[in-house]
């Protein structure tokens, strides 16, 4: 579910993506009706990548998290807000231990922002993605 929070707040800050000219895509390793249904449920209008081999997972870092990042207190107080919110977690169906991240591609293919979060609660923030930006 933190996934889902980072996405929320990509999504109020779309119109700030826009004028920026920048242009954002979700990956997934899911299978594609869990990838569709994610769509459908938070409402996504950028382009959804399925990775299912973990191909660019892969080739920006992004591997398995240890025990402690899975079930560490950043995880536990990530959960505990979203419990605070009336969200309760869903059943987990893919690999939970994957972790995730975030990765600025500009025009030329140049990476300009790359972020690998070491548990399931760890994302960048969106002034740290936004100063990246304008800093490239």
């Amino acid at each position: 579910m933190p996934c889902r929070r980072h996405l929320l707040q990509l999504q109020q800050h779309e119109q700030t993506f826009n004028d920026l000219a920048t242009r954002i895509a979700v990956v997934t390793f899911e299978t594609t009706p869990f990838a569709r249904a994610y769509v459908d449920d938070m409402k996504i209008s950028w382009p959804l990548l399925i990775d299912s081999d973990r191909t660019l997972y892969h080739a920006y870092g992004m591997h398995r998290a240890r025990l402690w990042d899975l079930w560490g207190p950043g995880t536990w107080w990530a959960y505990a807000k979203e419990l605070a919110r009336g969200k309760l977690p869903g059943r987990p169906h893919a690999d939970t231990s994957q972790l995730g991240g975030d990765v600025l591609i500009d025009p030329s293919g140049i990476v300009r922002f790359h972020y690998v979060g070491v548990g399931p609660a760890d994302r960048p923030s969106i002034t740290a993605i936004l100063t990246a930006h304008r800093e490239r």
